[in-house]
């Protein structure tokens, strides 16, 4: 029987004016999870100040936290996105303009016997420290590349006799706006929207505990800083929390964006130790 021990909980606002990440602890439902609101590209906010990132967010927090047993994690995911699509209508967001939509990317653990089950849409993350020394990392980042793919994508359309300024991309607000409309595409990265095609793109698996000693779930914000290379490093990730920490690791990753100039993102990590 898999056991949780002990939960670390951590979340760090960025440099935006909300924190759009979000977490649920349930221990009745024996699950827990993290949720990176994506940053709007429209002006869109409510009567509250709160943006679509938010308000995904933690419209999924709320339903996980509020299971009051353990459940089938991708039925879960797609019954929080129906509901986030009722949100939106209810708020009068043009749904039909993916620009527009709230979203979340998520990452969700559900200690069951014998196993811990999960299910990830986006950059969430989910990160194991086994007693042998060991790491694995659970979950794909479809984020990463998404701007080379997008790319890639204007120009298979232009070549295909579209008429397309491609200069016109090089405004990063523009192309954020492009590669919001491939969320849930083959070209695009897998994101709680509100939209049908979720289905299709939520990650599930298993993890055997056996040997297992952390479990981690990340947002995005975590990933070790650097200004070249992939977006994340997890062997120095998994070595430095192993040696010194989540708590220590959140300081470093605070440090080196500072010493590199990077514009801090919110960060917030759950750490599940099993006994």
């Amino acid at each position: 029987m898999v056991q949780v021990r002990r939960v670390e909980v951590y979340s760090l606002q960025g440099a935006k004016p909300l924190n759009e990440d979000a977490f649920a602890v349930n221990p009745v439902a024996r699950i827990y999870g993290v949720f990176d609101g994506a940053t709007s590209v429209t002006d869109w906010h409510d009567a509250q100040g709160r943006t679509g990132g938010y308000l995904a967010a933690h419209l999924f927090r709320k339903h996980f936290e509020e299971l009051t047993q353990p459940a089938d994690l991708r039925c879960e995911i797609l019954t929080a996105n129906d509901a986030l699509r009722q949100a939106m209508v209810a708020a009068q967001v043009d749904v039909a303009d993916k620009t527009k939509l709230w979203c979340t990317c998520a990452a969700v653990v559900c200690v069951q016997p014998g196993q811990l089950a999960f299910a990830q849409l986006g950059d969430c993350m989910i990160l194991g420290l086994r007693d042998d020394g060991s790491h694995q990392v659970y979950t794909k980042d479809t984020v990463e590349g998404i701007s080379e793919r997008a790319r890639r994508h204007r120009l298979e359309r232009v070549k295909a006799g579209e008429a397309m300024d491609l200069e016109a991309y090089v405004d990063p607000v523009r192309a954020a706006l492009y590669n919001r409309t491939l969320a849930n595409t083959p070209h695009g990265y897998t994101v709680a929207n509100g939209t049908p095609e979720v289905k299709e793109g939520v990650q599930v698996g298993v993890i055997d505990p056996v040997g297992l000693e952390q479990l981690g779930i990340v947002s995005d914000g975590l990933f070790y800083p650097a200004r070249r290379g992939p977006r994340a490093d997890w062997n120095s990730t998994a070595r430095f929390i192993r040696q010194h920490g989540m708590a220590s690791y959140i300081a470093h990753v605070v440090s080196q964006e500072r010493d590199l100039g990077i514009r801090p993102d919110d960060k917030t990590a759950l750490v599940l130790h099993l006994i």
